[in-house]
């Protein structure tokens, strides 16, 4: 199977969503199984080492033909080509039960390591892994995402309510108060994504997306009621958002713009499956599973930015 290579390297339908639609019957998003990474059968020899996986992905991110996941049971960050599936350890993290990572388009991976109160990074060009220490405004880093074309990282804390914006260094942006954005009417952060505007994060309590600008002012609330159990979010581009519903074989579909209204859409295999984590790249959204491995779904129609 061979992903695209980026968003531009795309073909099919191209669709701009930020462009807007007359009406929700002139567009509804659908998801074709494309591939199921059992990755309980991966293990074997990476170079002179022999590594075994649990087969329970806890957090995965992809960069053209390369996909990124933490097993969490033994914590190893691993490297796969989808298009040879020779699969390689970059890393072993302390906390496997993370489910915050991202890559980037430079094939940079960064991790979300709660154990270690930090931030894991690893570069094509890197023999070690970095961290990227945040202790100073976390307690408990749970999900990161990349926003401002790449620029900038977002990472969110389930334990203290709050979102730190930095570079991909490390290093703190202002004017959010030193980086960080302290919502009061968030009360579980289980998830965030992030186009090149805006940050959403999934409220696990309030079952919804909350929305806020790069400045940390709330431009909107997603999903209100619609959902009942949400474990997972994955955001494109295009402001189009993805929210694993545990137990149910759907994915609900929501719009940044709110022009269409959100639905469900089928996700076969997801039925019987605990998403841990949803990572999309607008032509493909990529699921997590506690037992089943990697769900990889094609989506029609793609977002492609220009």
């Amino acid at each position: 199977m061979l992903l695209c290579a980026s968003l531009f390297a795309c073909t099919g339908s191209i669709v701009h969503l930020s462009s807007g639609f007359e009406g929700a019957d002139e567009f509804e998003t659908s998801l074709a199984i494309s591939n199921r990474i059992d990755v309980a059968v991966l293990g074997g020899l990476d170079g002179q080492n022999q590594f075994e996986l649990s087969g329970s992905v806890s957090a995965l991110s992809a960069s053209g033909n390369i996909l990124y996941f933490l097993d969490r049971g033994t914590g190893q960050l691993l490297h796969m080509n989808l298009v040879t599936t020779e699969t390689k350890v970059l890393a072993v993290i302390r906390d496997g039960n993370s489910s915050g990572m991202i890559a980037a388009a430079d094939g940079s991976v960064y991790v979300a390591d709660r154990a270690d109160r930090s931030i894991v990074s690893w570069t094509p060009f890197d023999t070690e892994p970095r961290r990227l220490v945040t202790s100073n405004f976390f307690t408990s880093p749970t999900d990161i995402a990349l926003t401002d074309y790449g620029r900038s990282l977002i990472a969110i804390d389930d334990l203290d309510t709050q979102i730190l914006m930095m570079d991909v260094y490390g290093y703190a942006l202002r004017p959010l108060q030193q980086g960080v954005i302290r919502p009061s009417h968030v009360t579980s952060m289980r998830a965030v994504g992030a186009t090149n505007e805006n940050i959403f994060v999934l409220d696990a309590d309030a079952n919804e997306i909350v929305g806020f600008n790069l400045q940390g002012d709330p431009v909107g609330s997603y999903a209100t009621d619609e959902l009942s159990h949400a474990t997972a979010l994955a955001v494109d581009l295009c402001g189009r958002f993805f929210v694993a519903d545990d137990g149910d074989e759907n994915i609900y579909v929501g719009f940044a713009d709110m022009v269409i209204p959100g639905f469900r859409t089928a996700a076969a295999g997801l039925a019987s499956a605990s998403t841990n984590d949803l990572w999309t790249d607008g032509s493909y959204l990529y699921a997590a599973t506690e037992s089943d491995g990697i769900f990889v779904f094609a989506i029609d129609p793609e977002c492609v930015v220009r």
